[in-house]
């Protein structure tokens, strides 16, 4: 702890029949190279052996706080944040593991980067087979008008000012069932700098058996409200079908045919024009993410072949976002072998 007994990072970690996976998450929490937080474990009503795992654990920077009914992550995630005491709110979920430097390298960041309340990182996707490096966007006004396609911050990657959110009165809203992460990104938006280190933090675990189908519904539901808020603020008016293509564009979804892309790059250059006008996001911002954008598309519209590769690279956008040397070799070879893969979102790298 430092000179006034106050942590500077409180962990926020939810729990709720995590026994299979929770020893590594915490173990990869105490391995921390900066080692001034506490540790706030919040069990939602576990059934299984998460509890006794985590009283196994004998360090005095954990605080075990049990709900005493399930109350839901968002409700868990409000208590963690109610009763943190360090400058600094780290997330963390019970199925995933932080990189030893993790702390260390958000904290350097964001005492050097006064303006920025919410950083995130690069994430390893994993599972028992292989892992994928997973890009999100970089640069403050990016990351906001990624917003506009989709989720910017992997959640359990994310450090936030407490006073920050304090001041603005933010917290995740309780009666949000899923997608809790992107709503609260989405309000944090009007008053909040956010950012992600581009360099992979985390570990992210690939769960095969997926979301439930009701789970699934209320995050496509709030995701959907959430993009249809951001096109308003454009004065653009979408139906339900082209909301739903909005949406797969925003996630890379690839498409089977040239002209398929193509319709994609209209859509991405009508939003730059009505923003050049509107001036709702930062321009140069804008151009940065629907280059990102643009990128994972045509990565994933691969099976079309080499000419996907020359649709990329004959389109103004792709100046806006430059891929690393792997990503590219990765982008080339799939083209040539005509893999098309099934949408991976923002998978853009694979080792």
């Amino acid at each position: 702890m430092n000179d006034h007994d106050s942590p500077l990072i409180s962990v926020v970690m939810p729990v709720y029949n995590a026994g299979e996976y929770i020893q590594r998450s915490v173990e990869s929490i105490l391995s921390q190279t900066m080692r001034d937080f506490e540790f706030i474990i919040l069990d939602d009503c576990s059934s299984d052996s998460s509890g006794s795992i985590i009283g196994d654990f004998r360090d005095q920077r954990i605080r075990y706080v049990q709900n005493e009914r399930n109350i839901g992550v968002a409700r868990t995630l409000n208590k963690g944040l109610s009763i943190a005491r360090g400058r600094y709110i780290a997330r963390m979920d019970a199925d995933d593991f932080s990189q030893p430097d993790r702390f260390a390298r958000q904290f350097t960041y964001m005492e050097k980067h006064q303006d920025i309340a919410i950083l995130g990182s690069w994430v390893w996707r994993f599972d028992e087979k292989k892992k994928f490096l997973l890009r999100f966007p970089t640069g403050s006004d990016t990351v906001h008008a990624y917003i506009l396609f989709g989720n910017p911050l992997a959640h359990p990657t994310v450090m936030m000012r407490r006073e920050a959110l304090r001041k603005a009165a933010l917290q995740y809203d309780p009666d949000c069932l899923a997608a809790q992460d992107f709503d609260l990104w989405s309000r944090c938006q009007e008053c909040c700098s956010m950012d992600n280190i581009p360099a992979p933090l985390l570990g992210w675990r690939h769960n095969h058996s997926g979301m439930t189908s009701s789970r699934l519904s209320q995050s496509n539901a709030v995701s959907m409200k959430i993009l249809t808020k951001m096109l308003e603020k454009l004065d653009v008016a979408v139906d339900g079908q082209r909301l739903k293509f909005h949406r797969e564009v925003g996630n890379g979804s690839g498409v089977g045919t040239l002209e398929e892309l193509g319709g994609v790059e209209e859509w991405l250059e009508y939003l730059l024009a009505v923003n050049q006008r509107k001036e709702v996001f930062v321009q140069q911002g804008l151009l940065r993410a629907a280059a990102f954008v643009w990128y994972r598309v045509c990565l994933n519209s691969s099976g079309i072949g080499l000419k996907v590769v020359q649709k990329y690279l004959r389109s103004s956008l792709r100046r806006w976002y430059r891929p690393g040397k792997e990503e590219v070799c990765y982008f080339l070879v799939n083209a040539v072998l005509k893999l098309n893969r099934k949408p991976t979102g923002n998978v853009s790298s694979l080792q």
